[in-house]
C-alpha cells in the first residue's frame, strides 16, 4: 500500500530537512572566527544555489583544511584563555607519557612527547637542544602555551590569506583577527610589564615598563636609531667616495595569493610568509656569496615589509663603490630574477628594481625613511600608498612581522651596533683606555636628540672601528661575554653559575667592551637586578601537581613539576636517570677560577690552574676590577670568555 503525502506534509519536511541542513552549515562555520562566519555561510549558500552537493562538499573540506594541524580541540575561534587552557592539558598529558614505565630512557621520551607535538600543531625543540632540556620544555606548560599561540596565530592569518581575505580592497596585510589578537597581546604584555618591578644593588626600583620605555623596545627609540645609523652610513660613504643604490626585490608571482586588482591568483601556490622569507633569505645568500667570490663588499640595510596580501619583499639600502654597481646589478639580477621564474610575464619589470639615490632628492634618509616609519610607529607618514592611515598601516605590518616571525631590519656590513649601545653605558670616569674612550664620545655625540645630531657619532664609531668595510676580526673594540652557564656580578666581580628555567647552562651573557689592541676590558654593565613579579600578570600559566619519573626498573627517580622542573628545586634532589643525562642541577655558586682567584692562594693572577687557564694575561682579575670601581686602581678584564648571544636568566640579572 502506498502512502500518498500531502503539498503540506512534502512542504513541512522540505522545511525540517532545510533547517537540519542551515544547523550542519552553522555548527561547521562556527569552528572559524566570528567575523569571518557571515562571509563563509554566504559563500557557501552561493554555491548551494548553484550545485547543493558541491556547496556542501565545499564547506566540509573548508573547515576540515583550516583545523588540520590545530591542538586537538583547539579551533580557529578559540579565545587567549582557550589556548592557556589547552598548553595546561597538553603538559598533563605529557606528564602522563613521562610515568610511562616501557618508556626506559630520555631520548625514547623525548621522541614520544615530539610526536605529541606534531599531533598537535607544534614543532618539537630543535636537535641542538639537548634530551633533557627538551623533555623539560615538553613537560612544562608555559612552553606549549606560548608554541600554541604562536602557531594558532600563524593558522588565523594563513586561514585567512587562502580565504582571500588579506589584500588591499579587503583587509591589508594582516587579517582583522590578527590584528584584534596582536593588540590584546600587547595589552597583557604591557600589564605584566607594568606589575613587574626591577630593584638594583642601590635600592633603586622601576617597573619594566618603565625601563622598556627608555629601551629599543619602544618604537620611537627603534625609529630613532635606525636613522641614525643610516645617515651616518651615509656620510661614512661620502667621505669614501662612495656611492648609495636602491634595490627592490619581489618574489615570483605564485607566491602571491592576491593580484594587485584585488583577484585571486590562479598561480597561487600557497605557500605562506615565512616559507616566501626564507627563499629571499637564501637568495640573498646566494647573491652574497657570489660578491664575495668578486671581492665585492657593501653595507647599508635590508628592510622586509609586505605586499598588499602579505607576501613579503625587501628593499635594500647598498652603500658602495661606484666601479662595483653594475656587478652588484647583474649579481641580484641573476639569482632574484633569471634564476627564478624570470620567463613569467612581467617579471623583467616588476621583479627586481634598481635605483642610483639622487642627492637632490634628499639623499639616503630620504628614499628610505617611509620605509622604517610605516614598518615600526607610523610616525611621519601620511598614510600608504593603499591610503590606509599612518597608525593603522604600522600596526598592520607589525602584526604581519610578528606573527610570521619575520624580521624586519637587518644592517648588511658596517661595524656592530652591539658594541656602539654598550659604549653608551660606560662613564668617562672608568679610566677608559684612549681607543674606549674615544668610542665612548662618539656613542655619546647627540645622545637623546634627533638623528641628524647624532649620526655624526655614528659616522665616527664606524670609522673607529676600522671603517664600513672591517672584518669581524679586525675590530678595534668588541663585546665581551661571559661563558656559557655563567653570570658576572658587577657587585663583587666574581662569575656566578647561571641556569635557566629549564636548568640548563644560561646563554653567554654580554659585560663589557674590549679594546682589542689593549687587551683590556671595561665593565659596562654595573647594575645587579632583581626582579619581583607582581600579582597583575594576567596570562601567566600556573604550576600544577609534579609528576613522577621513573627508571628502567620502574622505580622512582624524580619528580618534575608543571613547571618542567623537578619538585623540591630548592631542597636536597634525587638522583637523575641513570644512563641517560637526567642528573640533578647543580645549585648556583660562585665559580672562583683564574679571574677571582687572589694571590692570598699561592698563585698569580695569570697563573695556570683552574679551567680559565691563561685567560687573564696582560690584564687585572675581576676582583681587583671590582675593587677599581671603588676607587682604589684603575684596569680592565681580558678574556672572560665569549659567546655569540646573550641574555637575561633566572629572577636577577643586568638590564
Amino acid at each position: 500500500m502506498k502512502v500518498r503525502l500531502s503539498h503540506s506534509d512534502l512542504e513541512r519536511i522540505g522545511r525540517n530537512q532545510a533547517a537540519a541542513l542551515e544547523t550542519w552549515g552553522a555548527t561547521l562555520a562556527g569552528h572559524m572566527p566570528a567575523p569571518w562566519r557571515h562571509q563563509v555561510l554566504s559563500d557557501w549558500k552561493s554555491r548551494r544555489a548553484a550545485d547543493e552537493r558541491d556547496g556542501n562538499t565545499w564547506l566540509r573540506h573548508l573547515v576540515e583544511e583550516m583545523q588540520e594541524g590545530c591542538a586537538v580541540g583547539l579551533g580557529l575561534d578559540a579565545s587567549d584563555e582557550d589556548i592557556r587552557e589547552a598548553g595546561k592539558q597538553l603538559a598533563a598529558r605529557a606528564f602522563q607519557v613521562a610515568e610511562d614505565l616501557h618508556i626506559k630512557t630520555l631520548p625514547a621520551l623525548r621522541e614520544r612527547l615530539a610526536s605529541l607535538c606534531e599531533q598537535n600543531g607544534v614543532q618539537a625543540p630543535e636537535c641542538r637542544i639537548k634530551d633533557k632540556g627538551a623533555v623539560r620544555r615538553m613537560t612544562t606548560a608555559a612552553w606549549w602555551v606560548r608554541k600554541l599561540r604562536a602557531a594558532h596565530g600563524q593558522r588565523i592569518e594563513a586561514a585567512a590569506i587562502s580565504l582571500g581575505y588579506v589584500h588591499k580592497r579587503g583587509q591589508r596585510y594582516a587579517s582583522d583577527v590578527g590584528v584584534k589578537r596582536r593588540r590584546e597581546q600587547k595589552a597583557r604584555n604591557a600589564a605584566s610589564l607594568a606589575a613587574t618591578i626591577a630593584v638594583n644593588q642601590d635600592g633603586q626600583e622601576f617597573t619594566l615598563a618603565e625601563l622598556a620605555e627608555k629601551s629599543n623596545a619602544n618604537p620611537r627609540v627603534r625609529r630613532a636609531e635606525l636613522m641614525t645609523r643610516i645617515r651616518g652610513f651615509e656620510m661614512v660613504a661620502d667621505s669614501l667616495g662612495h656611492v648609495a643604490e636602491f634595490l627592490t626585490m619581489t618574489a615570483p608571482s605564485r607566491f602571491h595569493a592576491i593580484k594587485v586588482d584585488g583577484l585571486r591568483n590562479p598561480k597561487y601556490d600557497g605557500t605562506k610568509p615565512a616559507d616566501t622569507q626564507k627563499q629571499l633569505v637564501k637568495r640573498w645568500a646566494r647573491a652574497r656569496a657570489a660578491m664575495a667570490r668578486d671581492e665585492i663588499r657593501l653595507y647599508g640595510f635590508r628592510i622586509c615589509e609586505p605586499h598588499h596580501d602579505g607576501c613579503p619583499h625587501w628593499h635594500m639600502l647598498a652603500f658602495l663603490p661606484a666601479d662595483k654597481v653594475e656587478r652588484v646589478r647583474e649579481i641580484v639580477r641573476h639569482y632574484f630574477l633569471e634564476t627564478w621564474d624570470g620567463h613569467e610575464a612581467g617579471a623583467a619589470e616588476n621583479r627586481v628594481k634598481f635605483e642610483a639615490i639622487d642627492k637632490a632628492r634628499g639623499g639616503a634618509v630620504a628614499y628610505v625613511s617611509k620605509y622604517i616609519s610605516k614598518n615600526i610607529d607610523g610616525m611621519t607618514v601620511n598614510g600608504d600608498l593603499l591610503g590606509d592611515g599612518q597608525v593603522e598601516v604600522a600596526e598592520r605590518v607589525e602584526t604581519w612581522a610578528t606573527t610570521w616571525r619575520i624580521r624586519q631590519f637587518q644592517q648588511l656590513g658596517g661595524a656592530p651596533v652591539g658594541v656602539w649601545r654598550e659604549l653608551r653605558r660606560l662613564k668617562v670616569e672608568d679610566g677608559l683606555s684612549d681607543t674606549v674612550e674615544q668610542g665612548r664620545i662618539m656613542a655619546d655625540v647627540g645622545r637623546n636628540s634627533d638623528y641628524g645630531q647624532s649620526a655624526p657619532g655614528w659616522a665616527g664609531y664606524v670609522a673607529l672601528q676600522g671603517g664600513p668595510l672591517v672584518s669581524r676580526a679586525d675590530l678595534a673594540m668588541r663585546v665581551e661575554r661571559t661563558e656559557a652557564g655563567e653570570k658576572m656580578d658587577p657587585t663583587t666581580g666574581e662569575c656566578v653559575e647561571a641556569v635557566n628555567c629549564y636548568e640548563e647552562p644560561c646563554a653567554p651573557n654580554v659585560w663589557g667592551v674590549r679594546d682589542a689592541e689593549a687587551g683590556r676590558v671595561f665593565l659596562s654593565r654595573r647594575f645587579k637586578w632583581e626582579v619581583r613579579r607582581g600579582s597583575g600578570n594576567s596570562g601567566q600559566v600556573q604550576g600544577g601537581a609534579p609528576v613522577v619519573v621513573r627508571g628502567g626498573d620502574g622505580s622512582r627517580v624524580s619528580e618534575l613539576g608543571s613547571d618542567g622542573v623537578r619538585a623540591g628545586a630548592s631542597g636536597n634532589r634525587g638522583g637523575g636517570l641513570r644512563g641517560s643525562g637526567f642528573a640533578p642541577a647543580r645549585a648556583p655558586r660562585t665559580r672562583v677560577n683564574n679571574c677571582t682567584r687572589s694571590k692570598q692562594d699561592g698563585s698569580d693572577e695569570t697563573g695556570s690552574s683552574g679551567r680559565g687557564s691563561g685567560r687573564d694575561e696582560g690584564g687585572t682579575g675581576i676582583r681587583r676590577y671590582a675593587d677599581a670601581q671603588k676607587g682604589h686602581g684603575g684596569g680592565g678584564i681580558r678574556g672572560a670568555g665569549r659567546g655569540d648571544s646573550g641574555g637575561a636568566c633566572g629572577n636577577s640579572g643586568d638590564l
